[in-house]
């Protein structure tokens, strides 16, 4: 969650500052840092590990497994927050860069692009291991991701840029869509 608070911090430094040139290079850091928002849902997959109930002759017994119960509402909490955090550092540039123009492409565009980044991220993270800081190393990262992408890769990209851009629509509706013109 430290890693999804980040997108903010760097957000409100953006916004700040006056230099074009450390806007971009905040928006580039952001950019590496916003896939950590949304890699909490991945985190769901360790609930597998605690077992919750038995199939015993056609009929189900549930276990008092307060640990594991512990853990979902631990897990769950730290997605939503983290989530929400990606959610509002978005906000926040969008709507700056409603005002100020500094990309200038439509804001849906810029929400796909970033979505699709996003999972990029999410996924290499994920799957092959490296973390934001990891883009220090461009020819080590861009070697593991052209031996592993897979039909897998594409699809599981392809779904978290669906789920961004669902949980986007939905934060908007919420708010009351401030993104319109």
């Amino acid at each position: 969650m430290v890693l999804a608070a980040i997108t903010l911090v760097i957000v409100v430094l953006f916004i700040k500052v006056e230099s074009r040139l450390l806007k971009l290079i905040l928006f580039f850091i952001w950019i590496l840092f916003f896939p950590n928002t949304f890699y909490f849902i991945t985190d769901l997959i360790h609930i597998s590990r605690f077992d919750f109930f038995d199939q015993v002759n056609y009929s189900v017994v549930f276990f008092k497994n307060l640990e594991g119960y512990i853990f979902i509402i631990f897990i769950l909490f730290g997605t939503y927050i983290s989530v929400k955090m990606g959610l509002e550092s978005l906000n926040l540039l969008i709507i700056y860069n409603i005002e100020n123009k500094i990309i200038k492409i439509p804001e849906f565009i810029l929400v796909i692009i970033i979505s699709f980044l996003s999972s990029v991220g999410i996924y290499i993270g994920r799957f092959l291991r490296f973390n934001s800081w990891d883009v220090l190393k461009p020819w080590k990262l861009m070697e593991s991701i052209v031996s592993d992408t897979s039909v897998f890769t594409l699809i599981f990209i392809m779904l978290f840029t669906l789920t961004h851009l669902f949980l986007i629509y939905f934060d908007q509706k919420e708010r009351g869509f401030l993104w319109k013109k």
